[in-house]
């Protein structure tokens, strides 16, 4: 089923499909952005599942040298737009690779460039072993074309406009981190430790933290953090809400979120909340503020009707 196309929003909402989107059946792949320790090689993946897809049966795969698109995992609304009306296609994957010692692994999503809506979950594979490479790539590409050949997903709308209301974060919804550098050990349990330097940018479902450095914990042999630390100039935002703090720990087990700082601030709509910690749940969405609280509204600030 091919996606819609030309059809203005405002259609689509009196239509009932807000958010729903059609992948098409052409897809171009950009360059994947690579990450890993210094002076590590990481392997470019993006040509190889470029090679796959055009095997899969779709009318149009354009690799990443011939899209023209640049490395990135987190493409603008007009880049979409320019790299699929610039190589005629619907779709556009983008995606990382990040290096773990000998692991790998590989997070691709997929867009539709006419709305820039993200089509489907995000594909995540775990390599252990560099041989299992070729086998993990066939599987995101089957992964892509079952995407790319029609099935509905439910995605998040330009902003302004919602869908049906959702958790602000699975348990087992996938963790993407983002900065300027990155360095690597392993961790005393066995497992690794990565910290990340500068720009750090922490996604979770809704959830999305910024902050000037992170450390996060993998368990041996997983490809998930278990425990994530945000230090310095902590932003947390949330389904309408923003926190700042100096210190943000994220418990795997537990799906919370515990701000703390000198103090914590939470600004809603017109309200400003300060406090020793602010607890968020991200599976619930319900969040709790400790010691000292202090709550004030915001000069001059008129709340949406």
């Amino acid at each position: 089923m091919k996606r819609w196309l030309g059809v203005p929003w405002a259609l689509l909402l009196s239509m009932g499909i807000s958010g729903a989107v059609w992948a098409g059946s052409s897809v171009g792949v950009a360059p994947f952005e690579r990450q890993g320790p210094a002076g590590i090689r990481v392997v470019d993946v993006a040509p190889r599942l470029a090679q796959r897809l055009g095997t899969s049966g779709l009318e149009r795969v354009v690799g990443p040298s011939e899209l023209g698109a640049r490395r990135t995992a987190r493409p603008t609304a007009a880049e979409l737009e320019r790299w699929g009306s610039e190589a005629h296609v619907e779709s556009v994957l983008v995606g990382r690779v990040t290096r773990f010692g000998t692991s790998l692994s590989v997070d691709a999503r997929l867009y539709d460039a006419l709305t820039a809506l993200q089509i489907g979950e995000p594909i995540v594979a775990e390599v252990a072993d560099p041989d299992d490479l070729p086998r993990a790539l066939d599987d995101v590409a089957r992964a892509v074309a079952v995407q790319l050949r029609g099935e509905p997903a439910v995605a998040a709308g330009p902003p302004g406009e919602t869908s049906e209301k959702k958790p602000a974060s699975r348990p087992d919804e996938p963790v993407e981190i983002t900065s300027d550098a990155l360095s690597f050990e392993p961790s005393p349990s066995g497992g690794r430790q990565m910290d990340f330097e500068g720009n750090v940018t922490i996604i979770k479902g809704a959830l999305v933290v910024t902050s000037r450095a992170a450390r996060a914990i993998y368990p041996a042999g997983k490809g998930a953090p278990e425990e994530i630390v945000a230090r310095g100039d902590v932003v947390i935002k949330q389904e309408g809400r923003t926190a700042r703090c100096r210190q943000a720990d994220f418990d795997q087990a537990r799906n919370v979120m515990v701000c703390t700082g000198t103090p914590a601030t939470l600004e809603q709509s017109c309200d400003r909340v300060r406090g020793d910690k602010i607890t968020f749940s991200l599976d619930t969405e319900e969040l709790n503020v400790e010691g000292g609280v202090e709550v004030k509204r915001v000069p001059d600030c008129e709340a949406p009707a």
